[in-house]
C-alpha cells in the first residue's frame, strides 16, 4: 500500500480514505519496508565532521553506536535505550536532526 497525505487528506494507493484500520494498516506496510542504511553511517558522519571541522562529541558518538547496533530508526526508540546510559531525550532527537540536516542520512520515512 502507498500512502499519501495531502491537505490534512489521507490517500491509500491514489484513494482518499478516513478509514483507521486501512491508515494503520498503510503506515505499519511503510514502516516496515522503508530502508535506512546503517552500515555506512558512523563512516559518512566522521567524514562529515572532519571536513567541516564541526566537534566530536562522547555522546554524539555513542547514540550514533546506539542507531547502529540495534538498527532504531527513530528517535524515540533511541531515547529509550539512550535513557539507560543518562542521554537525555533531547540529545537523540538533536542527532537525528543533524544527520537529516546535514544528508548523512534520511530518517524522514521514519520519523517526523
Amino acid at each position: 500500500m502507498k500512502i499519501e497525505i495531502d491537505n490534512g487528506r489521507i490517500f491509500l494507493d491514489g484513494k482518499e480514505t478516513i478509514d483507521p484500520v486501512l491508515i494503520g494498516y498503510a503506515v505499519l506496510d511503510y514502516a516496515e519496508n522503508s530502508v535506512v542504511d546503517l552500515s555506512t553511517l558512523k563512516q559518512k558522519y566522521h567524514d562529515y565532521i572532519k571536513t567541516r571541522n564541526h566537534r566530536k562529541t562522547i555522546e554524539r558518538e555513542m547514540l550514533i553506536d546506539l542507531i547502529i547496533s540495534k538498527n532504531l530508526t527513530t528517535p524515540q526508540k533511541l531515547a529509550v535505550e539512550a535513557k539507560k546510559i543518562n542521554i537525555s531525550q533531547a540529545t537523540c532527537y538533536n542527532v537525528f536532526a543533524f544527520l537529516k540536516e546535514t544528508g548523512i542520512a534520511d530518517f524522514s520515512s521514519s520519523w517526523n
